[in-house]
């Protein structure tokens, strides 16, 4: 049996005996009852806040600052849990009464609010709950001491390639890195769009820096995520070339247009309000730039 797979075993050992020393007493039945009723009273006082966060949620424009206002009126309710376990241990303490069920709560509700408040910040649904299940999952298994013997599993899990080893906790860090980054770039991309779109640049301009700004952003994310995994950038030598020479045969005229699109934006040859004469006979209107956020995809194929 691996060493790291032991010593998970150990731990979850040892934790079933301390919680049948610690859970089958007096004190930890009152810790339950505290734990319970604390819960039932912060839902009792959080309801009227939660309708009138909810209310104020419905009247602001901005989405981002509403879906956080829809998940704090969710899970708002925590916040007086956590205080009322908080004074509650306190008053434990005081009388010389173990605490130690009420902080594994108190963690574990902190933890779960954070993680939600962390969901409603991801574009995603999906990788923002991706990402919130991890956060909580970690922090519990660290609250309960697994933590350490579940990530020298991991790294004891990996094959080798050459010079670099790839195991599971890489595999794993590189995942989690990459979906921050990357709904980071989103972000990022989606914010400086509209800015660009409220400039004064021309529609051509505008297409132009938002389509190098969203590939750039996505390139360096896909970098700093393979860097981070301990691949070298130099095994992908081979690889580019492979590309490059597709690109010289296969993917040529395709090359040739996004290079043909690149000059017509940089030229300004083309924009909104031009007639454009084919083959002598057909005459169509420039309405929108294609890529641009006033360019439907209606308009688009009315041009």
């Amino acid at each position: 049996m691996p060493e790291a797979m032991q010593k998970i075993l150990e731990t979850l050992k040892s934790l079933f005996i301390k919680a049948q020393e610690r859970l089958l007493t007096v004190e930890a039945a009152l810790q339950g009852l505290l734990v319970l009723a604390s819960f039932f009273l912060a839902l009792l006082v959080w309801k009227p806040v939660e309708r009138r966060v909810r209310s104020k949620a419905e009247a602001i424009d901005g989405e981002w600052v509403a879906q956080l206002l829809r998940t704090f009126a969710r899970y708002g309710w925590l916040i007086p849990f956590m205080l009322l376990c908080q004074i509650s241990a306190f008053a434990m303490g005081m009388a010389g009464k173990p605490t130690l069920i009420i902080g594994i709560f108190t963690n574990l509700s902190a933890a779960w609010f954070a993680a939600q408040i962390l969901r409603s910040l991801v574009p995603s649904r999906f990788w923002g709950k991706m990402l919130a299940y991890t956060a909580w999952a970690m922090a519990a298994l660290h609250i309960l001491g697994l933590l350490e013997p579940v990530i020298g599993f991991l790294d004891g899990l990996g094959v080798t390639f050459g010079e670099t080893r790839l195991t599971a906790l890489v595999l794993v860090k590189g995942v989690l890195l990459g979906v921050i980054l990357l709904q980071a770039a989103a972000v990022t991309s989606r914010v400086a769009d509209q800015r660009i779109t409220h400039s004064s640049l021309s529609p051509s301009l505008q297409v132009l820096f938002v389509k190098t700004l969203r590939f750039g952003l996505f390139a360096g994310a896909g970098l700093v995520v393979i860097s981070s995994m301990g691949i070298s950038m130099t095994s992908f030598a081979v690889f580019s070339g492979a590309v490059g020479v597709g690109i010289g045969f296969g993917l040529q005229k395709i090359f040739s247009n996004l290079v043909s699109g690149v000059i017509l934006l940089l030229d300004r040859s083309i924009k909104p309000g031009d007639t454009i004469e084919v083959q002598a006979r057909t005459a169509t209107s420039v309405r929108c730039m294609p890529g641009t956020p006033r360019c439907s995809p209606a308009t688009a194929r009315n041009t």
